[in-house]
């Protein structure tokens, strides 16, 4: 015994931890970790190794550095809950069940996962995503490179077509409509023109009656045109069968404002046609006379007076497309239907 050589205790201690971990090792890779053993997973992906699992995944609070997953596991009902990961891979396998996964960051380079996936953040460089609704509890935004639909869906409402928002949207480049363009409300060209259409029915004979009004702010200093094209009629839009009548109206007048306080021109008639009638004897349109009545130094009111003839007409109709251009003016003059 004396002729034995003395071999520390410290040597001894790293001898049969690696006697250990060459016994353990292939028998944990080939048995498979189930959750009861999932603390190992960590100590094991530490080391560089691939580990096959056999069963759930169910990992809380541990750290795994360059941990290697895949790439022919199948597990089901996955938890990943309280675990850092640093650097972690997915090469593949199939995840299925309710998989959460709360972590600093996760890369999956391949698999499927199957059922509902909660994740604190997510990164994507390759793949498909089907079916999934991103904000439906909590209000999200999603950033993209380039956006290509194939869905060909037609629209013909601001709820229908193949991309749909709640909301506006905003576009910083050049827009290009392969299609119709449909526009409900105003629309507004740069920084000095504005377009509305209007539309009024049952309006009393030969009575003036405020179709849309113009509204500034106070302290403004600057001016604005307002251009009327009409289109008055008497009994439009009535059953088949009505005799009905028609003419075009196009006016214009202008505003000069000086720190709020403005005076408008009288407005200008530039022309208006003959009416149409089907039967003028019956419903036709006499004179079209529009005015603007400044009810404020703020706001301004456009009326509109059709004197309908014939032995039934009594009601008028309009539709008005007005356009607004302004100079001067730090806030766009806005108009609305009366």
């Amino acid at each position: 015994m004396d002729d034995l050589p003395d071999i520390p205790l410290k040597g001894l201690v790293v001898f049969f931890v690696a006697i250990v971990m060459l016994i353990a090792i292939p028998l944990l890779v080939t048995l498979g970790i189930n959750a009861s053993n999932a603390y190992y997973l960590a100590k094991l992906a530490n080391s560089g190794v691939t580990v096959t699992l056999g069963e759930d995944l169910d990992m809380q609070g541990h750290n795994i550095t360059n941990a290697l997953i895949g790439p022919t596991n199948t597990f089901t009902g996955v938890t990943i809950t309280g675990t850092t990961f640093t650097n972690p891979s997915i090469t593949g396998g199939t995840w299925t069940g309710a998989t959460s996964i709360s972590t600093n960051s996760l890369t999956a380079a391949a698999g499927s996962f199957t059922g509902n996936v909660t994740s604190s953040a997510f990164t994507g460089t390759g793949g498909t995503i089907d079916n999934t609704t991103i904000g439906a509890t909590t209000a999200a935004s999603v950033r993209a490179t380039t956006i290509v639909g194939t869905d060909a869906t037609n629209s013909t409402s601001p709820t229908t077509g193949a991309l749909k928002t709640a909301g506006g949207a905003g576009i910083a480049g050049n827009a290009y409509i392969g299609g119709a363009l449909n526009v409900a409300g105003c629309s507004t060209y740069g920084s000095r023109r504005v377009e509305c259409a209007f539309t009024k029915n049952a309006i009393a004979d030969n009575t003036a009656t405020t179709i849309f009004r113009v509204t500034t702010v106070t302290g403004e200093s600057g001016g604005y045109v307002v251009k009327t094209y009409t289109m008055a009629g008497a009994n439009t839009g009535q059953t088949s069968g009505t005799d009905v009548a028609s003419k075009s109206h196009y006016a214009h007048f202008a505003r000069a404002l000086n720190s709020g306080s403005g005076s408008n021109t009288a407005v200008s008639e530039i022309s208006e046609s003959a009416a149409a009638a089907t039967n003028s004897g019956v419903t036709s349109v006499g004179t079209v006379t529009i005015t603007v009545v400044e009810t404020s130094e703020l706001l301004n009111d456009i009326q509109i007076l059709i004197d309908t003839t014939g032995s039934t007409a009594t009601t008028g109709n309009v539709v008005m497309f007005v356009v607004l251009e302004w100079t001067g003016l730090t806030t766009a003059p806005v108009m609305t239907a009366q």
